[in-house]
């Protein structure tokens, strides 16, 4: 098998398969996910941003050389008028 068609294989259907299984056995077993509760209100240059800075401003950030897309995260009011982050609502 070629080596890009072994990748998509393991991408797209191993992958997703084993996370479903390992799912079903935790939770077959009373392991489940805990959703906990914040002690304190969620602020966003405190909470939010540092999660952004590791995974989405390489892309979506100040650079205007490294920016894959028009949408930027590195400005609160804009995220949130682009419809990214939904204020005041974290499940969203």
């Amino acid at each position: 098998m070629e080596p890009s068609v072994m990748r998509f294989f393991i991408q797209r259907l191993l992958l997703p398969v084993a996370v479903a299984g390992l799912m079903l056995v935790l939770s077959s077993i009373g392991l489940t996910p805990v959703v906990v509760e914040a002690a304190e209100p969620l602020s966003y240059n405190e909470h939010i941003r540092p999660i952004l800075v590791e995974n989405c401003f390489s892309c979506h950030g100040a650079d205007s050389a490294s920016r894959k897309a028009d949408l930027r995260l590195d400005h609160r009011d804009d995220a949130i008028e682009y419809g990214a982050i939904v204020a005041g609502d974290p499940d969203s």
